[in-house]
């Protein structure tokens, strides 16, 4: 029993931590203090450091030699690499939707895309929130619980420039864009046009997301974004 709730905590500290990295509470190359930690979520350091090993199984986090745990900070081979891989998951769950979509399956999908049509777009929580439901709706469709784990996997380790990529002007009328074509695709049951939409919006966002990243590194003056 001990056991038991020693792990439903750690896993609830883990989600908590998770979140607050997610959203941006620390950014990345932040250095995450266990007794900081510790005070703000009210457990001892042992969970603490349980918490941190989640996440540095998640690719959230790293431990350094001498510098301990920080959020980790990818880099740009490594966000051409998730989003190759984003783009390859994404197109696959929007085919096998459009060959598996039932007729509760597509309203689900209309739903959530309509959602993300009159959100506010300077409430970016809620944007997020209604592409995470429009991802889930095509994977819940596409019948394939492994492609929804993976791609989950990919969405978290890029989730913190997701959220910058969604804030920059005009955003939500591109996302627009490159979403109907796949919702329509899903709907006329043509796998090629989803897949082939998938790719356009997922390339789309990862130009973004290395614009976002080269600002960063080099300063507003040298980067241009342009969608994401």
């Amino acid at each position: 029993m001990v056991i038991a709730r020693s792990a439903t905590l750690r896993s609830q500290v883990a989600d908590e931590l998770r979140k607050d990295i997610i959203e941006g509470r620390y950014a990345p190359g932040n250095r995450l203090i266990e007794r900081d930690l510790s005070e703000r979520y009210d457990v001892s350091r042992t969970v603490i450091r349980e918490a941190l090993r989640v996440m540095e199984a998640e690719s959230l986090v790293v431990v350094e030699p001498y510098r301990g745990p920080s959020v980790k900070a990818l880099s740009l081979a490594e966000i051409t690499h998730l989003y190759e891989v984003r783009e390859i998951l994404e197109s696959a769950a929007c085919g096998l939707a459009a060959e598996r979509a039932d007729a509760d399956q597509f309203a689900s999908i209309s739903n959530t895309l309509e959602n993300i049509a009159t959100a506010d777009a300077a409430d970016i929580d809620a944007r997020v929130g209604f592409g995470n439901a429009f991802y889930e709706s095509i994977v819940e469709a596409a019948n394939n619980p492994l492609i929804g784990t993976l791609l989950s996997n990919v969405q978290t380790q890029i989730s913190q420039l997701r959220r910058v990529t969604l804030s920059t002007p005009g955003r939500e009328i591109d996302l627009l864009t490159e979403l109907r074509p796949i919702v329509d695709a899903i709907k006329q049951g043509d796998r090629g046009g989803a897949e082939k939409a998938a790719s356009r919006h997922v390339r789309a966002a990862a130009e973004i997301a290395r614009n976002v990243l080269t600002d960063r590194i080099n300063g507003p003056a040298t980067a241009t974004a342009s969608g994401g």
